[in-house]
């Protein structure tokens, strides 16, 4: 057990020295996927007109007051937060992103259910379980209900 929670971490370690640029979402139509729909409601990127901290607040407050799960703050660095949630023993981490612009969330890593079949740059097409996609929503809609007020 210790030892996957290393690799985990090393894993996670690795995928947060890389950012790719925020930009709107394009799905590949190529790839091995589930509908369109749970992809865009998972990883569509929210615009915003908000400061850094702000956007940070914003996603932050979001965690708490996510309807489906509560998320947990794992790690927090420049235009970045990776947020972990625990179900059914399964755990998942997503990076949330965001520049001037855009806010995005992404599939980072899973450890047992809920593990993404496909990854294409964070933006999972293929998840074991559909309810990783309505998770997803609903954290980016309270990000959105909370940029809002």
């Amino acid at each position: 057990m210790k030892m996957v929670n290393l690799f985990i971490i090393a894993l996670i370690g690795l995928s947060l020295s890389t950012q790719a640029e925020i930009s709107p979402l394009n799905i590949d139509q190529s790839q091995k996927k589930t509908k369109d729909k749970y992809i865009k409601s998972a990883h569509d990127v929210i615009k915003h007109k908000s400061s850094q901290e702000e956007v940070r607040f914003a996603i932050l407050s979001a965690a708490l007051t996510s309807k489906s799960v509560k998320w947990i703050l794992e790690d927090d660095g420049d235009n970045f937060l990776v947020l972990r949630w625990d179900h059914s023993e399964a755990v998942i981490y997503t990076k949330v992103e965001f520049d001037e612009q855009y806010i995005q969330l992404k599939y980072l890593d899973a450890y047992d259910d809920y593990q993404c079949k496909n990854n294409v740059d964070g933006i999972c097409y293929k998840n074991e379980s559909r309810k990783y996609y309505g998770h997803m929503k609903d954290l980016r809609s309270a990000i959105i209900n909370t940029l809002s007020h």
